[in-house]
Parts: structure tokens; sequence; C-alpha cells
């Protein structure tokens, strides 16, 4: 397999965790408040990510970090906890066929962040691509359940 797309197959599997992720909260949060299930598997996180942490031995790469590096990652850590419990509001909301669809847009406000804030290069495939993403969202969310 050529180097350029070597995280092909990790990208694969996390959207394939992401949608069992999504999966087994709908049926958790059935009885239960959404926070309640967010302190539950940010528990869990917070466990596997030191422990994987301690396993790779890299450790000593927390002192290595700038005072950039620890804004941007603290900051990212506020809005994944943002993103998450606006996200098991909505799965407790709505139907996940529908639900999932409108948080992954996700992918087309990144593309849009990346070109903006990171200055990545736009080709026409990445376009076409974020729009068929966007207008499919938006034809799932409006479907009639």
């Amino acid at each position: 397999m050529d180097s350029t797309f070597v995280w092909i197959p990790w990208a694969l599997c996390s959207a394939l965790a992401g949608a069992v992720l999504a999966t087994l909260t709908k049926v958790g949060l059935k009885q239960v408040d959404p926070d309640v299930g967010l302190a539950v598997q940010a528990a869990i996180v917070l466990i596997m990510s030191w422990l994987t942490l301690a396993a790779s031995g890299h450790w000593s790469q927390l002192a290595d970090l700038d005072r950039q590096a620890w804004i941007c990652l603290l900051l990212a850590g506020l809005v994944t906890g943002a993103s998450s419990l606006l996200l098991f509001q909505a799965v407790k909301l709505g139907n996940l066929s529908q639900v999932l669809p409108v948080d992954r847009l996700s992918l087309v406000f990144a593309i849009v962040l990346g070109v903006v804030v990171l200055k990545e290069r736009l080709d026409l495939a990445t376009v076409v691509g974020g729009t068929l993403m966007a207008i499919g969202a938006i034809l799932i969310c409006l479907a009639k359940r």
C-alpha cells in the first residue's frame, strides 16, 4: 500500500468504532440523562488514554509540549466535551439514523476550517465530496420517519 494512504485503514476502523459507539450510546441512554452517560464514557476514555500513554512509553513528550500545544490541546478537550454533551442530547432525543449524519457535517466544517485556519489547499474533488456529504446529511435529516 502506498504510504500516502496508510492512514485509510485507521480512519475506516475509527468510522466503524464511531458507529458502534453511537449505537451503544443510544441504547445506554434510554433511561439515563445524557450527562450521566457522558460522565461514564468520559471516565473510561480518561483511563484508556492514560493507560495507552503509559504502555507506549511516551510520557516524556508531555514535558516537550510548548505553550501553543498545551493551549490548543486543552481547548480541543473542552470542545470535545461540549461536542459530546450536544451529541448525547441529540442522540437521546432523535433517531440515530438522522442524528449521526447531521453530526457528521463536522466533516464539511473541518474542510472549511482546514482551508481557512490551516491554509490547506482545496481541490475540486474535495468541494464536490463535501457538497455531496452536506446534501446527503440534509436529505437524511429531512426524511420522514
